[in-house]
């Protein structure tokens, strides 16, 4: 079962009164979920028999950073169906691409302001956010 961070009553509470749930909420809380685990690969903090953190402050956190993930995608036009990801070159005139980007400094950089901001309040005990400091983030 993958790890999902927030729920569409959590997506529901967060989201400003100017946007509406989107009909596939699921998945796109379920993809927001996995761009934060890449952001979090080198993090350390304690799971459940489940997967997701233990910690209340950590899950709150991760609820919160899933949901801020979301809105972003949302209010950006970005349908999280691969078209905004991050590639190390893309051309228009007789169309050239390139991989996407995905160390995880990268996968840092995918996140929104405002989910690094919602990580940012914990404490460094509780874990610490490798990908993430090196997105922004100084602790």
């Amino acid at each position: 079962m993958p790890l999902v961070y927030a729920t569409v009553d959590d997506l529901t509470a967060w989201l400003p009164p100017t946007l509406d749930v989107p009909d596939d909420a699921e998945r796109r809380l379920l993809r927001a979920s996995a761009r934060l685990r890449r952001a979090l690969l080198t993090a350390v903090y304690d799971v459940g028999p489940s997967g997701l953190p233990t910690d209340a402050e950590v899950s709150a956190a991760f609820r919160d950073a899933t949901c801020a993930i979301v809105e972003y995608r949302l209010t950006n036009g970005d349908d999280d169906a691969g078209s905004g990801g991050t590639w190390t070159s893309v051309s228009a005139g007789s169309v050239a691409m390139s991989r996407a980007a995905a160390d995880p400094v990268a996968a840092a950089a995918e996140l929104p302001q405002s989910a690094i901001d919602v990580l940012a309040v914990l404490p460094t005990e509780v874990f610490r956010l490798g990908a993430v400091a090196a997105g922004g983030c100084r602790w």
